[in-house]
């Protein structure tokens, strides 16, 4: 799943540079920089539990002992006792334009 979202977004990358008249050098450029911005941003938007979220967000927490995923709000004493790490669940979600 994950190498088929990363050579989609080569593609949009290099679909970009071309829609905009690079040379075939730039939308390489392009395409190898939107794929290791989407490899960057699946590597960081976890967080590790002694992170503080902000309060009152849904975050989608793992959770200790189980590594059970479950949805909690930051301020829910769950997360507090049991989070192993986290991710906000807007940053999981596409962008609504």
């Amino acid at each position: 799943m994950i190498n088929k979202q990363h050579e989609a977004a080569l593609k949009a990358g290099k679909q970009y540079a071309k829609e905009h008249g690079h040379s075939i050098f730039e939308e390489v450029a392009y395409g190898r920089g939107h794929k290791a911005g989407s490899i960057w941003y699946r590597n960081n938007i976890w967080h590790e539990a002694t992170e503080v979220p902000v309060s009152n967000m849904e975050l989608l927490v793992i959770t200790e002992p189980y590594d059970a995923p479950c949805i909690m709000t930051s301020n829910s004493d769950r997360f507090r006792e049991r989070a192993k790490q986290w991710a906000y669940v807007d940053d999981l979600l596409p962008d609504n334009k």
